[in-house]
């Protein structure tokens, strides 16, 4: 007797789901519309192996996965299925570049007058990227935040505040984090060590909140 997926209960489908891997998974929700239909209303579908595959999953925010919807879970499983088997693979592939030229633009209302006298290999001294691909955090040698947009190539936020004039001491060593707490909020800390005489101090902190798209809640 021959067994349709489309008509097990879900919990027997749900409990199958749960023995596969996320490449399995992928291409089960991938084998008609009603099981497509099920693994994007349901996240009881992904959510075992999800939390149990060991992959980076391109989601919005480091919230629980529980607090996904299924259409996100299955978005995630997607990309993250497609990055591990090129990355994988023997030759893998680049999926996708931007080249961003100098000077960068601003975004609508972001005037970049002020900090044209930054020179390109100044301006991004450190930096970290959005973990999903959106955003670059750029400090250029002189303590000025440039928040870029990647897929536009466009300053989204710029942070003139606290600059420092002449560019950081040679013994200047920042530690600093960009946490997204969810899709449109994130928070910045930034610290720095000084050398003064023989002894390393630790002067005020940075710490930045930010909404998308990009305005500055809270700056200190």
């Amino acid at each position: 007797m021959s067994v349709c997926l489309d008509t097990i209960p879900e919990a027997l489908l749900f409990e199958i789901c749960n023995y596969l891997d996320i490449f399995d998974l992928v291409s089960l929700s991938e084998v008609n519309k009603a099981l497509r239909s099920i693994s994007n209303s349901r996240t009881s579908f992904w959510l075992y192996t999800l939390q149990e595959c060991g992959l980076f999953l391109p989601v919005a925010s480091y919230r629980p996965l529980e607090s996904f919807s299924a259409a996100e879970l299955s978005l995630a499983a997607h990309r993250a299925a497609i990055s591990e088997r090129n990355i994988t693979s023997p030759a893998p592939k680049l999926l996708s570049y931007r080249y961003i030229p100098w000077p960068f633009e601003g975004s609508p209302g972001v005037p970049l007058e002020d900090v044209e006298w930054e020179r390109p290999e100044h301006a991004i001294r450190m930096h970290l990227s959005h973990y999903n691909g959106e955003y670059m955090f750029a400090v250029s040698t002189n303590n000025i935040l440039r928040i870029i947009h990647l897929r536009s190539g466009k300053v989204a936020l710029l942070w003139t505040d606290d600059q420092v004039a002449g560019g950081f001491p040679q013994d200047t060593y920042p530690s600093w984090a960009v946490e997204f707490r969810e899709e449109n909020e994130a928070v910045m800390v930034m610290n720095c060590r000084l050398l003064d005489g023989n002894e390393y101090v630790h002067p005020p902190f940075r710490f930045l909140c930010f909404f998308a798209p990009l305005t500055l809640k809270e700056g200190k």
